[in-house]
């Protein structure tokens, strides 16, 4: 599917066109996100979606293992 380094970009792209084109972020949900705050990009192949997923650092390494 996507690739590459502009990845990211038309991720949030797609985010942002599929909110109406435009997605707010205030200085104080910005400032609630901490080193340890992750997230996981999992690809379904069968119904091609994408979903994203908050975790943690921790919980991702215990999920791993």
């Amino acid at each position: 599917m996507l690739q590459g380094s502009d990845y990211y970009g038309i991720l949030l792209a797609a985010i942002v066109k599929k909110n109406g084109g435009k997605y707010l972020l205030t200085e104080d949900e910005i400032s609630l996100v901490k080193k340890e705050d992750v997230v996981v990009i999992f690809y379904d192949p069968v119904t091609k979606s994408i979903s994203l997923e908050e975790t943690t650092l921790k919980q991702k390494e215990e999920k791993e293992n």
